[in-house]
């Protein structure tokens, strides 16, 4: 009787089982707001834990050596930094869900924000690759062969060249035309790298990136002046900008770093703390939705792909 009451059991668990495999992968159950905010003050507690060790912490003024208790102060100073973070970090979470994002996309990096969710960047991603080999900005070895290799430079792998000469180029600003060469376009392999305050489209694993080659004479020097729309910071190489012939001034140091000023900029919220705190809480609140751990992100596809 007993077995045929654990045959009947497990036949019932193996249908269940098989049930649940017809109907694939499960959504991730999504965390709420409370539950965001309780795990990264947690986080937060365990970094202060390791900041206020008892054994040294000093005697701070006021205090006596003989009366001071540093497992106390210790335990203090925590309780006050969580309260504080605890009533920050809710504040940045009412915030969002007034679809206020706080930070604007950075464009010369790619035009990403923390406030994006994982599956919107990858569709972002995608999306201008695809438009790119559309365009014939993605080609392949043999097609890059029946170019001019002398009117082209390797620049290797950072694609934010593309994205700061396309912000440039959209105010008006001559860069060199850039192209990706890759093996294959049907396996395109990007890095996402998780930087303070914004995701950067940084890097492709697997094709080379090249900019049309500009003569000129360098010309950076010269120009520094010329306006305060571009953002571009970049001066310390002359060579940065140059003077072509015909007297037009061509940008062909075009990356993310290059470009400081057209990051978002910290007085459009309530000071230069309280965006940096923003721009590590949405950075630290990417990772824990998306379980991201570490300071980058593959995203593979194809570009042929519908």
């Amino acid at each position: 009787m007993k077995n045929k009451l654990h045959l009947t059991l497990l036949s019932a668990l193996l249908t269940l089982s098989s049930f649940i495999k017809s109907m694939g992968p499960q959504p991730q159950q999504q965390l709420s707001s409370a539950q965001i905010v309780e795990r990264l003050v947690a986080k937060k507690e365990e970094e202060l834990k390791a900041r206020y060790k008892p054994e040294e912490i000093l005697v701070p003024p006021g205090e006596e050596l003989e009366t001071f208790d540093p497992v106390a102060y210790s335990a203090k100073a925590i309780q006050q930094e969580v309260k504080t973070i605890k009533c920050l970090y809710q504040q940045f979470e009412e915030q969002l869900g007034k679809g206020n994002k706080f930070l604007p996309t950075y464009e010369v990096a790619g035009s990403l924000s923390y406030a994006m969710p994982i599956d919107e960047i990858i569709h972002t991603v995608k999306t201008k690759f695809k438009e790119m080999h559309k365009n014939n900005q993605i080609i392949t070895k043999n097609e890059f062969q029946t170019l001019d290799p002398n009117k082209w430079y390797n620049k290797g792998e950072n694609l934010t060249r593309i994205w700061g000469a396309e912000y440039l180029a959209k105010r008006g600003y001559n860069v060199p035309k850039y192209i990706i060469v890759v093996d294959d376009p049907n396996n395109i392999k990007i890095k996402i790298v998780l930087r303070i305050g914004f995701p950067s489209i940084e890097y492709i694993e697997n094709g080379t990136v090249y900019a049309e080659k500009i003569i000129g004479e360098p010309a950076a020097a010269d120009v520094r002046p010329i306006g305060s729309d571009h953002g571009y910071t970049d001066y310390s190489d002359s060579g940065n900008i140059l003077r072509t012939q015909d007297d037009s001034l061509y940008f062909v140091d075009t990356e993310y770093k290059s470009f400081y000023d057209a990051r978002p900029e910290p007085h459009i919220f309530e000071g230069i703390g309280q965006w940096q705190k923003k721009s590590d809480y949405l950075k630290e609140r990417f990772e824990l939705i998306n379980k991201i751990d570490g300071t980058n992100k593959i995203i593979e596809f194809s570009v042929l792909a519908p």
